[in-house]
């Protein structure tokens, strides 16, 4: 079992952190759209998985921020 890990950010950190989540996000559809667009639909499907895991982070950063 993998143990349990708490990451403490301050808000400057904490605003660093999401947009750096939104920009990888960004990136990476872009990404997708270039594999799409090559005839890769596979490859850009796995692209747009990882862009919503990014998403998912930057949306329990964020509610994690409001809450405090």
């Amino acid at each position: 079992m993998i143990g349990h890990m708490t990451l403490r950010l301050n808000a400057v950190n904490s605003r660093a952190y999401w947009r750096a989540l939104m920009a990888n996000a960004v990136a990476l559809v872009e990404d997708a759209h270039t594999l799409l667009d090559k005839g890769s639909a596979a490859r850009a499907r796995s692209l747009l998985i990882l862009a919503q895991e990014e998403l998912a982070r930057a949306t329990a950063l964020y509610s994690t921020a409001m809450a405090a």
